[in-house]
């Protein structure tokens, strides 16, 4: 019988994983956030410049480093999928950054211990053996260390409604983060994070049928009120449908 790892391996090797339904129903929700969310994590991983950098991925480096013209000492990435690992490598070779990809489990890091600067990684730990992997990170980390992950969260009700209808768009083991989750990796990190789309989410999706341009009046409003619902109520948070966390680790784990 498959464990976990082995049908998450197999699922993206034959790329069976569909996800164009699943991004044209979520492609407005975004509209007013792109550009929030990419300067927060391009703030975040400023610290990664010139540093020893792992990436829990293998294509996420691309957007978030090279693009934003941060250049780590030693980059590598790792994927437990071959194929897309593969596409990691497609995209080094049209650039001049050197990095190492490697075939690798997340949940066993097969380093040693503070090898690493700064950990990252793009829609990764919700795959992973949660308590396992953030203990993982912890450990390959060198004192001082950092994380950056930007994570789907599981307690929009939107968003679980359209997880229900669109099956093909994920492996059967992923689980998007809740509060559990969020308490157990303060415990390793102090974090700092950000959320984005709330009122976001059904606003997003109303308006595609009223507007052309996403970028419209139904999805500024959400935005901004969605700003407002994260300043001033922040129990709300786990309500958005996703999070950046950002965090320092702890010598001291809580």
């Amino acid at each position: 019988m498959k464990d976990k790892t082995d049908r998450e391996k197999e699922a993206y090797d034959n790329e069976t994983i569909r996800r164009d339904t699943y991004e044209s129903v979520f492609s407005a929700t975004r509209a007013f956030y792109f550009n929030y969310v990419k300067k927060k994590m391009q703030e975040m991983a400023m610290f990664a410049d010139g540093k020893k950098v792992l990436e829990l991925g293998s294509q996420s480096w691309y957007l978030l480093l090279w693009k934003n013209g941060i250049v780590p000492s030693d980059l590598t990435c790792i994927n437990i999928s071959k194929v897309e690992l593969e596409k990691g490598v497609e995209r080094a070779r049209k650039t001049d950054l050197d990095v190492e990809f490697l075939i690798m489990d997340g949940n066993h890091l097969a380093f040693d211990d503070g090898s690493f600067d700064f950990v990252f990684g793009g829609g990764i730990l919700h795959h992973l053996d949660y308590d396992n992997a953030i203990a993982e990170i912890h450990r390959v980390l060198k004192p001082g260390g950092r994380i950056l992950f930007h994570e789907p969260l599981g307690a929009n009700p939107v968003s679980k409604i359209t997880r229900i209808f669109t099956p093909q768009a994920r492996t059967r083991d992923e689980k998007p983060l809740g509060i559990k989750e969020l308490r157990a990796i303060n415990k390793s990190f102090e974090c700092e994070n950000c959320y984005e789309q709330f009122l976001s989410v059904p606003g997003g999706i109303i308006s595609k049928i009223f507007f052309r341009n996403e970028k419209n009046f139904l999805t500024r409003i959400a935005y901004r009120i969605d700003r407002s619902i994260d300043k001033h109520l922040p129990f709300m948070r786990p309500f958005f449908r996703y999070v950046i966390i950002s965090g320092k680790r702890r010598e001291t784990l809580k």
